[in-house]
C-alpha cells in the first residue's frame, strides 16, 4: 500500500492566497496541503500506523483466500507484483489459471452441464419478475449517512435534509430500531452538532446502531458517538477527533490583478468576515478564531466522552485529530466490535426485542443491482489534477469550521 498526498503551498504562494490556519489537534493535519510542501511528522507517524494496520488485513485476507503464508505475500508484495508476468502470478498462487475471454463459455458450459444456454443482459436482469414480499409491520431502518457533511446544498450529509429523515424515522412507529450506516469523512462541525442533537433524541425513542463503512471519521465519528452499539470494519478509517478552520487571505491576489477594498463599519469587529480574507486576520481575530475552534473541540470532546461512557480525559488521549483503523479503534474505545451491517441490523433487532422484521432504507436509494450496472457501466474520467482542483475549489464553498478527515484515502 502507499498513500501519497499533493501540496498546494507553493501554487498558492505564486497566486498570492494565503491560507490562514487555526486548529485543534496535533493530528488534525487537513490544513497541512495548503501551508507546507511536505508531511509534518506526527502526519507520517499516524499514516504509517494506519497504513501497516490496513496491510496487515489485506494480507490476512489474501492470505486466508490463497492458502498462501503471510511472510510469503510480503515478499511478492517487495517485488510488486505489478511488473511480474501472468505465468509468475500462476506460479505464485495468485490466480488459478490463464485464460482468453472467449474461453469462460467453455468452463460455463462444464461449470452447468449445459452446452448451450442464453446469455442475458444488464436490461433482462432489470426486467425480472420480483416476488411479493409477505407484510411484515415491524421495521429495522437502515439510515444511510454517505459524503461529506455540509451545512446546506444538495451533495453529500446535508444537515436540514438529513434531520428531515431522522425525524421521518422517528415518527414512525413500524420501525423499532435504527441502523446508521457512516461513510463519511465528517464536513461541517456546526451542521455534525445539529444531527448529533437529532439523533439523540431519534435514540431516546428506539435503538440506534452504528455501522461503519470505509469511513467513520472526524464529523462522522462525530455523529456515530452517541449510538447504543458501534460496529466498524477491520480497514475503516476513524476517529479523526478535532477541529480546524482555514481563512483564505487574498490580500496578495486582489494586489496583482488591481482590485481595492474600502468601506465604513459601526463596530469595531463589524467587518470581521470580509477583512480576514481580503487583508488577513490580525491577531485579535485569530485569538477570537482560536476560541471559537477550541469550544468547538472541547463540545466535540464532551459529546464522544458522553456516547461512549468514557471521562473527557480518556477521549482526549485518544483524540487530537489523529486517525484510527476500525481494529485499533475498537481496541482503544470509540468502537464496540469488529462487523459488518448485518451484524448491525442483527444487534438492533436484539436491542429493539424483535425477531420478525422487515428492512426499509432512508433516504429511498437505488435498488442494488440498477448501482452495480451504473458503476460496471461507469468510467472514471477524473485525473488526479482535475481532483486536486476540485477539492481546492471545494474549500471556498465550506463553512470555516470543519470536522473532517484530512484526506481521502484510496487503497491501491
Amino acid at each position: 500500500l502507499y498513500t501519497t498526498l499533493a501540496y498546494f503551498s507553493r501554487l498558492l504562494d505564486k497566486i498570492g492566497v494565503e491560507m490562514q490556519v487555526v486548529k485543534a489537534g496535533e493530528f488534525k493535519s487537513a490544513v497541512e496541503p495548503y501551508i507546507q510542501t511536505e508531511m509534518s511528522d506526527a502526519n507520517r507517524k499516524q499514516l504509517t500506523d494506519l497504513q501497516k494496520d490496513m496491510w496487515a488485513v489485506v494480507r490476512h485476507a489474501v492470505s486466508k483466500s490463497r492458502s498462501i503464508s503471510e511472510e510469503q505475500l510480503d515478499k511478492y508484495a517487495e517485488e510488486n507484483t505489478l511488473f511480474k508476468s501472468e505465468e509468475e502470478l500462476l506460479s505464485y498462487g495468485l490466480v488459478d489459471s490463464l485464460i482468453y475471454q472467449q474461453d469462460m463459455k467453455a468452463i460455463l458450459a462444464e461449470l452447468t452441464g449445459e452446452e448451450d444456454f442464453q446469455r442475458i443482459s444488464h436490461k433482462d436482469m432489470m426486467n425480472l419478475p420480483t416476488n411479493k414480499k409477505e407484510y411484515i409491520k415491524e421495521k429495522i431502518a437502515i439510515v444511510y449517512a454517505e459524503g461529506e457533511i455540509n451545512d446546506g446544498g444538495s451533495e453529500g450529509i446535508v444537515k436540514s435534509t438529513f434531520i428531515k429523515t431522522i425525524q421521518e424515522v422517528e415518527e414512525d412507529d413500524n420501525v423499532r430500531a435504527v441502523v446508521l450506516r457512516v461513510n463519511s469523512p465528517g464536513g461541517s462541525a456546526f451542521a455534525s452538532e445539529q444531527i448529533w442533537h437529532a439523533l439523540t433524541l431519534l435514540k431516546e425513542k428506539k435503538p440506534v446502531v452504528v455501522s461503519m463503512g470505509d469511513y467513520a471519521a472526524s464529523g462522522g465519528y462525530y455523529i456515530s458517538c452517541m449510538a447504543d452499539s458501534i460496529f466498524a470494519q477491520d480497514n475503516t478509517v476513524t476517529g479523526s477527533i478535532g477541529i480546524f478552520g482555514l481563512v483564505p487571505c487574498t490580500n496578495e491576489l486582489t494586489k496583482k490583478i488591481g482590485i481595492d477594498y474600502d468601506g465604513v463599519q459601526t463596530h469595531h469587529l463589524s467587518s470581521s468576515n470580509t477583512s480576514m480574507v481580503v487583508k488577513g486576520m490580525t491577531s485579535e481575530e485569530r485569538a477570537l478564531m482560536q476560541g471559537v475552534i477550541h469550544r468547538g473541540y472541547n463540545l466535540f470532546v464532551s459529546r464522544c466522552a458522553e456516547g461512549r461512557g468514557m471521562t473527557c480525559e480518556d477521549i482526549r488521549k485518544i483524540a487530537e485529530g489523529r486517525i484510527w483503523s476500525g481494529q485499533q479503534a475498537m481496541e482503544i474505545g470509540l468502537v464496540d466490535k469488529i462487523g459488518d451491517i448485518q451484524c448491525a441490523i442483527v444487534s438492533a433487532a436484539q436491542l429493539a426485542n424483535v425477531s420478525h422484521y422487515d428492512i426499509v432504507t432512508y433516504p429511498k436509494t437505488k435498488d442494488s443491482l440498477t448501482q452495480m450496472i451504473e458503476l460496471l457501466s461507469g468510467t472514471d474520467t477524473d485525473d488526479v489534477l482535475l481532483r486536486e482542483v476540485k477539492r481546492l475549489k471545494g474549500l471556498m464553498q465550506q463553512s470555516n469550521l470543519q470536522a473532517r478527515l484530512p484526506y481521502d484515502i484510496n487503497i491501491k
